[in-house]
């Protein structure tokens, strides 16, 4: 506002509102009564440094990665890398194993997936998406990979060529998430809610899947291929019938969100991993 009285007003009006989000362990939630985390640490204590209501650190700290996005990362004495340490140009967003194989793939910030077998050298970095790549899922039997982007498209990769298969285009936000229905099927999770299934062969959207209200951020097909499961910002968690895609189970799992979900092998237990640090079962 560079000095604007209505902007200044704005500012301490928003400040005063951060300090109505803290708690009594000290630290902040994102609105009134929500448990404190680092996220919104970040934010309402940013919110106090640009109403002056706090001065910003004087000098800036040695290691300026410890005020980086919402996290607090401790300073570790540098040591020669660890040989079973992969590493990565960008941070990383997901993995997958190759079934039956020491392959690794890597989903990476900067717009790359990489490909490892074990060593800490990349087999391949392959790049093929606008933005983020936010999943990477192997296929079934196939030497084949998915990969999903923040840039609202995934991608169908034949790993042999190295080359883009298909270019699977409908979704209207990021995608999310990915899971093989089989080795011709994949299903997609996007920010905008819908889970779509996808013929692997043509490229072709066969089926649209609405019923979450927020973000789809994860999906996990059980054992005997005949259920998909998926978690959402919502707070639930949805179980759908693979071969008609109709809802067969609505789970209210969190008053937060659910961030990832899990069937164990034997396809009688279901997890979900839920914000704020809670697992449910």
């Amino acid at each position: 506002g560079v000095g604007r009285k209505d902007c200044q007003q704005a500012i301490a009006k928003a400040a005063q509102w951060a300090l109505s989000c803290r708690n009594d362990d000290g630290g902040f939630g994102h609105f009134p009564g929500s448990p404190s985390d680092a996220d919104a640490v970040y934010f309402q204590v940013g919110t106090q440094v640009m109403a002056g209501i706090l001065k910003p650190a004087e000098p800036l700290p040695k290691d300026p990665h410890l005020l980086s996005w919402g996290h607090f990362m401790p300073l570790r004495a540098k040591k020669e890398p660890d040989p079973l340490r992969i590493q990565t140009a960008s941070w990383v967003s997901s993995l997958a194993f190759q079934p039956g194989s020491s392959r690794l793939a890597a989903g990476c910030g900067d717009n790359t997936f990489q490909v490892w077998n074990g060593e800490n050298k990349p087999l391949d970095v392959l790049s093929g998406h606008h933005d983020v790549v936010a999943a990477v899922t192997f296929a079934p039997q196939l030497n084949q990979l998915a990969s999903g982007s923040y840039d609202m498209t995934a991608n169908i990769w034949d790993l042999d060529r190295r080359a883009v298969v298909h270019r699977l285009k409908g979704h209207r936000g990021p995608v999310l998430c990915l899971a093989y229905l089989s080795a011709n099927r994949l299903a997609t999770g996007s920010v905008d809610g819908t889970i779509k299934f996808w013929n692997v062969k043509t490229g072709e959207c066969t089926q649209t899947l609405q019923g979450h209200k927020s973000w789809v951020n994860s999906l996990t097909v059980d054992p005997m291929k005949s259920r998909i499961v998926s978690g959402s910002s919502d707070g639930t968690v949805k179980i759908w019938s693979i071969d008609s895609g109709k809802p067969l189970a609505d789970i209210p799992a969190t008053s937060a969100e659910v961030r990832s979900v899990a069937v164990s092998p034997d396809g009688q237990y279901l997890a979900a991993g839920l914000r704020y640090g809670n697992a449910k079962l």
